[in-house]
């Protein structure tokens, strides 16, 4: 790790000397490690299942849970490494999933809904500056990306949306915080 925290310093110096504007150059340096670790776990998901043959359903869930994650928000973990191992495990899992849509899908995308329409958006009130008209829109989107799959029909999205889906409770954050994860 001291390689990325040297890499990522010296970025943030780059970017904190050159910029109009910049953030101090320790917000700078957590935003470059926080991208960096994003980009390590793509690409780490990605090759395990090239791996194991299920590269396309990788892709797939790698791109469908954060983009759920973005409108719904969900737990927060102690550390921004934490959050991507735990995700990466989520959405690997996801993308090995091998049920028919019908019926175990179809069950799992509506309690995902379900899940979304009650708690979305979660644990994001503190972290944006948003008014309450934009939580309901993030809601709307949550509500739109998990109803989505019931026309798509996806296996693998049935599961990435329940795994990000059941981050949302407040029990979860409170198990996160007790196990210190």
């Amino acid at each position: 790790m001291q390689v990325m925290d040297k890499v990522a310093d010296q970025i943030a110096r780059y970017v904190h000397k050159n910029a109009e504007n910049p953030s101090s150059k320790a917000v700078l340096k957590y935003a470059v490690l926080n991208i960096m670790d994003t980009i390590i776990v793509f690409a780490v998901v990605l090759a395990i299942c090239l791996a194991t043959g299920h590269f396309w359903n990788g892709l797939v869930a790698v791109t469908a849970f954060p983009i759920l994650r973005n409108y719904s928000g969900g737990m927060h973990l102690y550390s921004p490494r934490a959050c991507n191992v735990l995700s990466a495990f989520f959405v690997i899992a996801a993308a090995h999933v091998s049920f028919p849509f019908w019926f175990v899908g179809l069950s799992l995308n509506l309690v995902s809904l379900v899940l979304v329409l009650i708690y979305a958006p979660a644990n994001i009130r503190g972290y944006s500056r948003a008014d309450e008209s934009a939580y309901r829109k993030a809601k709307i989107i949550a509500a739109l990306i998990v109803s989505a799959n019931f026309l798509i029909q996806s296996p693998v999205l049935s599961a990435v949306f329940l795994l990000q889906s059941v981050t949302l409770p407040q029990i979860s954050q409170k198990l996160a915080n007790f196990i210190k994860i």
